[in-house]
């Protein structure tokens, strides 16, 4: 049926997510979910599940409620002063000393060894 779908183990993917969505409070300031689903194009579950983590861990808490939009009042979120000050003080980290929000350093890629004429590049064997 489908193609090959790569997928990485879950704790890892949850990472990732959270980090889009604390990027997305960082750089707009407070917003309540709609908003954060609509800027990361994650679900509205994934959105949700990754703002329950960021709470846990502090480095994110409530910032009130919109009661300017239509239907019930949206609770927006916000980089904790805690963690904002914890990451000024730890070079660019967001959140506890035990972890680290920050994008790891991008090298490049290592050069690839030089193949023989006529044989198919190493993605193409099947």
């Amino acid at each position: 049926m489908g193609g090959d779908y790569l997928a990485g183990p879950q704790g890892l993917l949850r990472s990732i997510n959270a980090r889009a969505v604390l990027a997305v409070i960082d750089r707009e300031g407070p917003l309540g979910r709609p908003e954060i689903t609509r800027a990361t194009g994650l679900s509205k579950t994934t959105v949700a599940q990754a703002l329950r983590e960021l709470v846990a861990r502090e480095v994110v808490d409530e910032a009130g409620t919109d009661t300017a939009r239509r239907g019930p009042a949206a609770t927006l979120y916000r980089i904790a002063p805690a963690a904002r000050s914890a990451s000024a003080s730890t070079s660019g980290t967001c959140g506890s000393a035990s972890r680290s929000w920050t994008q790891p350093e991008r090298s490049s890629p290592a050069p690839r060894p030089p193949r023989r004429a006529g044989t198919p590049p190493p993605w193409r064997t099947r």
